[in-house]
């Protein structure tokens, strides 16, 4: 077994232990300052809150909206932890559908209209868009991405299902660079959601 999939055979079983106990606490009541159906991760800057919503085809602009209006935002990925989290979540819920969902991670003003270079580089072309995100260990891309095909793939996808790899290429649990406005209907990666972030009232 490789290295690569004994960490995420490990980041599973923390993951589903974690979820486990999250359920009894909101059967008793306890939310940990996040709100019913939200999962409270600890980060250097304090709790944070993560969920998934299900809505499909929507538009990068418009999923912004949408948890705007729950008072958080698209959220950012301080680890490797809360990607899996988020891909085991919308895994189960989906199950047997694949699809993408939008997060908050946007190409910075440097590198537009670039693809990777010596200066705009996988780790610091895309800012996390939540403004409290900080870091690149949860940047988790696709092979070869971000590719910026067309030269206008300013927003990020999570590829989410059961299947490995979606159409091919794209491998489930890891990002990809697409167009703001594309919501790939009646494709393997459409747009099936988004995902929210918000400060724990704890």
């Amino acid at each position: 077994m490789s290295n690569t999939s004994i960490l995420l055979f490990f980041l599973f079983l923390v993951t589903v232990s974690a979820n486990v106990c999250d359920d009894l606490r909101e059967k008793e009541g306890e939310t940990n300052g996040c709100g019913k159906g939200w999962k409270r991760f600890q980060r250097p800057s304090g709790g944070w809150c993560i969920k998934v919503f299900f809505e499909e085809l929507v538009t990068q602009a418009e999923a912004e909206k949408r948890c705007q209006a729950e008072k958080a935002t698209l959220t950012g990925f301080q680890n490797q932890t809360e990607v899996f989290h988020v891909t085991t979540t919308a895994t189960t819920h989906l199950k047997p559908a694949t699809g993408s969902l939008w997060v908050g991670l946007k190409r910075n003003q440097k590198c537009l209209k670039l693809k990777i270079t010596k200066n705009c580089t996988t780790m610091n072309s895309f800012d996390w868009t939540d403004k409290l995100t900080t870091g690149t260990h949860g940047f988790i891309w696709n092979g070869g991405e971000p590719l910026n095909y067309g030269w206008n793939q300013d927003c990020v996808v999570l590829t989410v299902g059961n299947t490995g790899y979606v159409e091919t290429l794209f491998q489930v649990g890891t990002f990809d660079d697409v167009g703001c406005e594309m919501t790939y209907k009646n494709s393997a990666r459409a747009i099936k959601g988004f995902v929210c972030g918000k400060k724990s009232e704890k």
